[in-house]
């Protein structure tokens, strides 16, 4: 037989096309179905980049206290997940530091803005200790120096004390006369509810371990503006992750540790984002 060639048998009866159609037809739509959600979940293949066009329920709140800046893998991932908010902290010297760390920065924070990801500078406060004009002044280093979306308040009360909420109160309030349109807290554990009338966003969890889903659901009416942060994870567990896609939209876990473990990129982070545009699919 030549290479190539086909050899033609007796024709198949009428009656019996008809029924493998109907057996074989379910089973090509199933295929199908699935060989397009492995393309839509998938975007890279053979080094081309295959957006995945989906508007993602969940975000990433990316701390990154680092230099340089992994800018080139962020962009790449903006690039394959377009619906994914992503926002980025930057934190050049526990805080905005000097002219000279501005100048440094001013590349990876420029990158990462034209690449649609939103980013924002870290300031601390103490627990209120910090006296308010000194993070008055970080504020201001930072919309004078920096081109950012807004700013990341680090060590935040979390109870209901009125003297500890007009001094954040006082803080956004000011972060916003200076045109920053994002104010992110950072209590890092269960915050009442009246911080989420001062600031944007909430981290109500930032712990080595995932938070009880129990405690977690108490936030699910504040969902949109509430942010868990979990490190030291060297696996990423689906489970855990979509128990948080559905309680809080602000997601990050790392590998990361130590006495900083936001020195480094996660390297969870397009498995994240295949979870949450997995979750958010229709």
């Amino acid at each position: 037989m030549a290479q190539g060639s086909a050899v033609e048998g007796p024709a198949m009866p009428l009656a019996t096309r008809i029924k493998w159609l109907r057996i074989a037809m379910p089973a090509l739509a199933v295929a199908g179905a699935v060989a397009g959600a492995y393309m839509l979940l998938n975007p890279q293949r053979g080094g081309e980049v295959r957006p995945v066009e989906v508007e993602c329920r969940a975000g990433l709140l990316i701390p990154l206290y680092a230099y340089p800046m992994p800018t080139r893998e962020l962009v790449r991932l903006r690039e394959e997940y377009p619906g994914l908010p992503i926002i980025v902290i930057v934190n050049p010297s526990n805080g905005p530091g000097s002219k000279l760390d501005a100048a440094r920065y001013a590349g990876a924070v420029e990158e990462l803005r034209a690449a649609n990801i939103t980013v924002v500078g870290y300031v601390y406060t103490s627990y209120t200790r910090r006296p308010l004009r000194d993070v008055e002044r970080d504020v201001e280093r930072y919309a004078s120096w920096y081109e950012l979306d807004g700013l990341f308040v680090d060590e935040v009360m979390c109870d209901d004390n009125a003297s500890h909420l007009d001094y954040y109160r006082r803080i956004a309030e000011y972060a916003r006369s200076q045109d920053f349109k994002l104010v992110i807290a950072n209590p890092g554990t269960w915050a009442a509810e009246e911080y989420f009338g001062v600031f944007d966003i909430v981290v109500i969890w930032e712990n080595p371990r995932y938070p009880p889903p129990d405690d977690l659901s108490r936030y699910r009416g504040l969902r949109d503006r509430a942010a868990v942060l979990v490190y030291g994870q060297e696996s990423l567990d689906p489970q855990a992750l979509r128990e948080l896609i559905d309680n809080v939209k602000w997601i990050y876990i790392t590998n990361d540790g130590g006495e900083n473990p936001w020195d480094t990129l996660s390297i969870h982070l397009r498995e994240m984002a295949r979870e949450i545009a997995e979750a958010s699919a229709p």
